[in-house]
């Protein structure tokens, strides 16, 4: 399967994350992309499209 582009994986990461009002840690989101794409990101990469994401203010964080 092609790499997703960076817009493409802020979207699934969005998404995600969307799904789980109550919050999701950073090792089920890995999971879930792994599901989804077929291969598990990177952690450092899924961090910078994390704070991307907070930076944007499209998703939140909490708690440590």
């Amino acid at each position: 399967m092609p790499r997703a582009t960076l817009t493409e994986e802020l979207k699934l990461i969005e998404s995600i994350v969307a799904a789980h009002p109550s919050g999701i840690g950073i090792a089920a989101i890995e999971a879930e992309m792994a599901r989804r794409q077929g291969d598990k990101p990177n952690r450092r990469t899924l961090q910078r499209r994390l704070q991307k994401l907070i930076d944007e203010q499209r998703v939140t964080t909490e708690g440590e």
